[in-house]
Order: structure tokens, then sequence, then C-alpha cells
């Protein structure tokens, strides 16, 4: 259980159709009924966040310059990609942490944090160390889906 945890955590960090999030309050349902180990649970899913979450920063450091420099030609692309450097350099810990709880979002910010120059590795994992904690807690992702389930 602990190593599937871990291992869906990782895939949808970079490729968000995995039900992650289910797959954490599912596993925190287990533990509180004393089939899974709450601490386990946790590292698991935390490390696979970490891990994934670094899966795309590098794949954005690799190929992420060359990519968008082929596909996005235009000068407005181009300074959409100014722009994201800036706020990464600028509010790196904030984007980072709050993209963690957003699928398709933290794929994009880890994605382009490889890609600029706005967010070097060493910060990034430090701030992606914070979010991938405050995500693989059971009780905080329980919230989280609570609050987009709620009307507004």
């Amino acid at each position: 259980s602990y190593v599937a945890i871990f291992a869906v955590a990782v895939i949808d960090a970079f490729f968000p159709v995995v039900p992650s999030e289910s797959m954490v309050i599912v596993a925190g349902t287990l533990a509180g009924t004393g089939d899974l180990n709450v601490f386990l649970v946790i590292l698991a899913a935390w490390a696979g966040a970490v891990t994934g979450d670094n899966i795309s920063y590098g794949i954005g450091k690799f190929a992420g310059e060359h990519t968008v420099k082929r596909l996005f030609k235009h000068p407005k692309a181009h300074r959409g990609f100014d722009w994201a450097e800036q706020q990464l350099e600028e509010r790196g810990s904030y984007i980072i942490v709050i993209a963690r709880f957003i699928p398709f979002g933290r794929t994009a910010v880890t994605f382009t944090a490889g890609y600029t120059a706005g967010l070097p590795w060493h910060r990034f994992f430090r701030y992606d160390v914070v979010a991938g904690g405050v995500w693989a807690n059971p009780l905080t992702e329980g919230a989280h889906l609570m609050n987009q389930s709620t009307p507004t």
C-alpha cells in the first residue's frame, strides 16, 4: 500500500490525471481504522510528491527552454515566460506551496520553475519539501477537497 501511495503521488506530479488526492484521503481513512500506519502514509505521500515535483522540475530544466522556444515563437508568449520567471523569483515559496493543491497547476509551476532561472533548484527544493509535507497530511487533503465541493 505504501509503495502504491508513493508511486501515485510521483506520477501525479508530472502526469496530473492520476488521482493522488483521493489516494491520500483513502489511505488516511484506512490509517484511521488501523489498517495502515498514518505516519507511513504521510511519509509515502510526502516523498512521492517531492520526488514527482522534482522530476517535473528536471523535465522543465532539460526540455523546457528548447521546447518553449520551438513551440511558442510569439513575443507575447516570451513576455509571459519572463513574467512567470519574475513571479517565481519574487514569490516562489508561495507559488510552490499553493500550486501543490492545484492538480494541473502544480505540474505547470514545477515545469516552469525548472525552465526559468527565477527559482534555482536549491530554493525550489526547500519550498517543495514544505509543500509536499502539508499536502501529504490526510487532514489537509480532506479539508482541501471539502472546500472545493462547498458551494460559494
